[in-house]
């Protein structure tokens, strides 16, 4: 079990946890019906958690935490990881989608204020690259639309100039340049941005399937009884 030391993640809530993992899940993250925090952390949350989610390709529905019980097997494959850039969800998110949610109760913290500024704030987010290939994906996708939107522009231009030789060529000719250009440059960097992104993945060892233990399946059927 996986819990903050602030209290704002109580002792008395673990059960809750623990008997929700007898529906068979492999890892089940406590949710808050209410949080208490400032509107402005849970805005920011609020981004995380989508961005996450999108980079991750986490399952719909299914909303993570920093409160959260999990089986042996996933815990023994988030040890595995020798990269010096931990992100604990993104490690449980590509061992198992086998992921439960259990309404808690959010306390308010018990002393002092939180440890997570903006800065640490962001930088933990940026964890996440680590762990997901979209943003390169993104900048070709990016790229080809440019490239793309450039060449209709070239058509359109030819086009109009075959209708009107009086057609002054400048300004927009010029951008219709800078688009295919760029987009080309844009979509060569997702080309070697692929390549170092599965490298970088092979080198993080992302696993192609995790395998459960014959002990973990007796400890899921004695939980279904």
């Amino acid at each position: 079990m996986v819990m903050d030391d602030d209290l704002q993640t109580h002792p008395s809530q673990c059960l809750k946890l623990i008997e929700a993992m007898g529906g068979g899940y492999d890892v089940v993250f406590a949710c808050y019906p209410e949080h208490k925090e400032a509107w402005w952390r849970r805005l920011g949350s609020l981004f995380t958690v989508w961005s996450m989610r999108v980079l991750t390709q986490r399952p719909k529905g299914i909303a993570a935490s920093s409160f959260f019980v999990m089986r042996k097997y996933i815990a023994e494959e988030i040890i595995r990881y020798r990269g010096p850039y931990v992100y604990i969800q993104g490690l449980i998110f590509r061992s198992t989608w086998n992921i439960g949610n259990v309404e808690v109760r959010h306390f308010e913290r018990e002393s002092g204020r939180s440890g997570y500024t903006f800065k640490t704030l962001l930088r933990l987010w940026s964890t996440v690259l680590g762990f997901s290939l979209l943003p390169l994906r993104l900048c070709s996708a990016i790229g080809m639309l440019m490239g793309g939107g450039g060449i209709v522009g070239a058509i359109f231009l030819v086009v109009q100039r075959l209708l009107n030789e009086d057609m002054q060529l400048g300004w927009s000719s010029l951008m219709v340049a800078v688009l295919i250009c760029s987009g080309a440059i844009m979509v060569f960097m997702g080309l070697i941005g692929e390549y170092l992104g599965r490298l970088f993945m092979t080198i993080n060892n992302a696993p192609q399937y995790v395998k459960k233990t014959l002990i973990d399946e007796r400890v899921h059927e004695g939980a279904g009884e």
